[in-house]
């Protein structure tokens, strides 16, 4: 009579863990529950249904193997159990090879960004001796139009708050390659760098500077990078008079938020993150200007921010255009105060010269601001070697 319960208690056990396996299949076929839709949460396109072609047959297993790991039954359901027994129970990060979890619910992008702070990121003297080379070009270039160009770098959450990195994640003992491009920036006579490093690490006493989610910076930090290139550029431009920090109440709040790096993980409205929100004392001045209409790149993912126009009622005051990348989201609020007509361009990464841009603006000024994973983009696009 117990052999004969067992047999069946097995057999019971068996039949369920192929129901539970053949289920998303069925549930395929004959459609009992509706498929979920792919999530946008995954920072990336689905792959699409190939088409079954018998006269060239060798693509389509893997290429219907892709689709069918992005549209299978309850996929979103059983990718939000496995990142939670990851995240919540064992505190690892559900896609390591995307993101790294840091200690306090600190989240780190563990591609680029975390090669270059290790060092593993190794262009070359020669990638270097092109950066500086195209930057002097640049400047004297513009120099020719009575224009004057600054250049700063966006620096890694890694290098703001490597306090919140595991303990497995070490800085290179050697230079990384954006230290050895600031170190020749420092001894250039022609190009006017502005260092953001020094003032955002003297400011973390004053409250957090980055998200804990993502991998940008927050608007404070937006803030205090913007008061360090508007008072260096105010040596040559006077009138430009920034607001110091005290003209801006800043307060925040804890809540349930995910960036980008929490989407990429899967953790959207799963974590938490602190939001600052700084109310300037003061009246502000900055508008909305018409837009110069300038081409937008080719497959540039967000056309609408590609070219961004502000200006301010005050003719004293200096022109300026930007290359900018997402970085500078958190900083045209504050910038756009300071400058007769500000022109904002996101070119896809690309970091360019721009010249049809600059001749169409005549600014007084252009600053280049570049994240610090995109420094080796400016070796895709360089000016002098067109002359």
């Amino acid at each position: 009579m117990e052999r004969r319960i067992k047999n069946i208690s097995q057999f019971i056990i068996c039949l369920a863990a192929g129901l539970v396996l053949a289920f998303p299949m069925m549930n395929d076929v004959f459609l009992l529950f509706p498929p979920g839709e792919f999530s946008d949460q995954e920072n990336r396109r689905p792959a699409q249904k190939p088409v079954l072609n018998l006269i060239k047959l060798d693509p389509f297993p893997a290429a219907y193997d892709k689709y069918y790991n992005d549209f299978f039954s309850f996929r979103n359901f059983l990718l939000g159990l496995y990142t939670d027994l990851k995240y919540r129970v064992l505190h690892q990060s559900p896609f390591p090879k995307k993101v790294i979890t840091g200690k306090a619910g600190w989240l780190f992008e563990a591609g680029k960004e975390r090669n270059i702070y290790e060092g593993k990121f190794k262009p070359g003297d020669d990638s270097i001796n092109l950066i500086i080379k195209e930057l002097e070009y640049r400047t004297r270039e513009y120099r020719k139009k009575n224009t004057r160009f600054y250049f700063t770098i966006a620096p890694l959450k890694y290098n703001i708050y490597p306090e919140y990195l595991p303990f497995y994640v070490q800085k290179t003992a050697d230079s990384t390659f954006t230290e050895k491009v600031i170190a020749r920036l420092k001894k250039d006579s022609v190009i006017r760098y502005i260092d953001l490093f020094t003032p955002l690490l003297s400011s973390k006493t004053s409250g957090y500077l980055y998200f804990c989610t993502d991998n940008h910076w927050n608007p404070f930090g937006g803030l205090v990078a913007s008061e360090a290139i508007l008072s260096e550029i105010r040596k040559d431009f006077p009138a430009v008079r920034p607001h110091p920090l005290s003209d801006y109440r800043i307060s925040s709040t804890r809540l349930k938020w995910s960036g980008n790096l929490a989407q990429m993980s899967g953790l959207t409205g799963k974590t938490f993150d602190v939001e600052f929100t700084l109310t300037p004392i003061f009246k502000t001045r900055g508008e909305p200007a018409t837009l110069g209409g300038y081409l937008c790149p080719p497959g540039f993912p967000y056309p609408d921010m590609y070219e961004i126009a502000m200006q301010v009622q005050d003719k004293s005051l200096p022109g300026i255009v930007i290359i900018r990348d997402s970085y500078f989201d958190f900083q045209k609020d504050y910038m756009k105060e300071y400058f007769s007509r500000s022109t904002y361009i996101f070119d896809g990464w690309q970091y360019k010269f721009n010249p049809e841009i600059v001749d169409g603006e005549k600014p007084d000024i252009v600053l280049l601001q570049v994240f610090e994973s995109g420094l080796a983009n400016i070796c895709d696009n360089l000016s002098f070697k067109k002359k």
